[in-house]
């Protein structure tokens, strides 16, 4: 069955939110911040990768409101921000790490790398702790989908590879509980297996009865038919995967992981990062400890404890005081789509008419460049647009990203249409010109329109969930 993904988002989000009023409700505490039916009181925080672009982020603003929280009451935190914040406020006799390494390191001055390894991302970002404690970013934030979930599939492939996929197909469907009961199993006993010796995982029965009820065969001869010859072994309902299979499993996840980091290491504004610090549920796995220590031999790698909670707590820190992160860097060129008037040399496919005057259209107006620092909450000059037309009511505005760092037509290959900008334009606004200011340091885009002339402030408002085909 499918659903729209904003629905599906919506009901998880109102869930944990009515999960946690209950929970208020049950210690006491609902009546200090206005009840379970009024919650106006609470300021939420949803945590995102930070590899997110702006349409995933007003998605998961949607999907809040939908699920009953205001957006004045809401505040998006990039995850590995919100671990290095936790992180960097740990008290002395928390900061002592498995490994004995401890994180009072975190002083001004200092310089890292966050490896945020999630379920389905993996978040990079390089930071500095500035002398008053607030945090700078260095580098825009990078990665991949390289998380958790990506072993959870090559360990279903790997079953399903065994039974065949008709099997496996009825198995979900008749035994949904089994299924999602072997997948949770797996998910959490990944963390703890390594790649020197043999591991035993449990196979639901009603999977290995499914099987032999349809091909007549005992599941345990399977393995030896396969290609994984050698690799594994079944005994009734445990699947006995060896060193080498496990490795196999997590071989995408690791070199990926690996060898984005070598590649951030290779830059300038590295040299001077000697720790990486691991955070998210996913950090937890030995195997990726152990690739990162191994391939990092004079870098100080720091798990703290609890580092799958570390992003939770510190999107508390966060949602109290965001001004803890001063500084961001762009991840793309922003800029709109506009037009200028043709010049000589101009494709004549981009040239259009308005009354006599000859226009030139698709130039993109750079607001700001890729990997550019900006200060949290600092505008950029603004930049002037006029209404095509007098009778105009509103500007609407295509805003568009780049990879590169001045790129002129909307239409170059590094360029990707992001959403558009509306602006309602005032009647007392008789010259149709208006000014558009953004502010891009943080979490989420910011603009702010107003008259060239009179100086009033306009309506205006992102929609980066439009498709650009319904906007031309």
């Amino acid at each position: 069955k499918e659903l729209p993904a904003l629905d599906v988002f919506a009901h998880s989000i109102r869930y944990l939110k009515n999960h946690l009023l209950k929970h208020l409700k049950k210690k006491s505490v609902a009546n200090l911040i206005g009840g379970e039916e009024d919650d106006e009181y609470i300021h939420w925080v949803l945590t995102i990768p930070a590899i997110w672009n702006d349409r995933a982020k007003q998605f998961m603003r949607e999907a809040a409101k939908e699920a009953g929280i205001k957006s004045t009451n809401l505040s998006l935190a990039l995850e590995p921000e919100a671990a290095a914040l936790f992180c960097k406020i740990l008290p002395l006799e928390k900061q002592t790490t498995e490994s004995g390494t401890n994180l009072s390191m975190l002083k001004p001055g200092t310089r890292y790398m966050v490896l945020d390894l999630g379920g389905g991302t993996v978040d990079v970002t390089v930071q500095e702790v500035l002398p008053d404690h607030t945090l700078k970013e260095l580098h825009k934030a990078s990665g991949g989908a390289w998380g958790g979930t990506k072993i959870d599939e090559a360990f279903r492939q790997l079953i399903i590879s065994i039974v065949g996929a008709p099997v496996f197909q009825e198995f979900q469907e008749k035994y949904p509980k089994d299924y999602l009961e072997m997948l949770q199993s797996f998910e959490t006993k990944k963390r703890a297996v390594n790649t020197s010796s043999k591991d035993t995982f449990r196979i639901p029965v009603s999977l290995v009865e499914l099987f032999e009820d349809e091909f007549g065969e005992k599941l345990d001869l399977i393995p030896s038919k396969t290609r994984h010859r050698g690799k594994l072994e079944l005994n009734g309902d445990k699947l006995i995967l060896s060193g080498e299979m496990i490795s196999e499993m997590f071989k995408h996840s690791r070199e990926s992981i690996v060898e984005h980091v070598e590649s951030l290491f290779a830059h300038p504004f590295c040299k001077d990062v000697d720790k990486i610090l691991m955070v998210g549920g996913f950090s937890e796995c030995v195997i990726i400890q152990e690739a990162i220590k191994k391939r990092f031999p004079n870098k100080r790698v720091v798990i703290p404890p609890d580092a799958g909670l570390a992003i939770v707590k510190g999107a508390v820190l966060f949602g109290h005081n965001p001004k803890m992160i001063i500084s961001r860097n762009t991840k793309w060129t922003y800029g709109v789509q506009t037009n200028r008037n043709f010049k000589p040399g101009d494709p004549p496919d981009k040239m259009f008419k308005v009354g006599n005057v000859e226009k030139c259209k698709e130039i993109f107006s750079v607001h700001i460049g890729v990997n550019k620092t900006v200060e949290v909450g600092t505008p950029l000059p603004p930049k002037r647009y006029r209404a095509l037309h007098r009778d105009d009511e509103t500007i609407d505005i295509p805003i568009y990203i780049s990879s590169e760092e001045q790129p002129e037509f909307t239409t170059d290959s590094s360029c990707s249409y992001l959403g558009k900008l509306t602006i309602e334009l005032q009647k007392s606004n008789s010259d149709r010109e208006i000014e558009v200011g953004m502010t891009f340091g943080g979490t989420e885009l910011v603009v702010e329109a107003k008259g060239t002339k009179n100086k009033e402030v306009c309506v205006a408002k992102f929609d980066f969930l439009e498709s650009k085909d319904k906007q031309s």
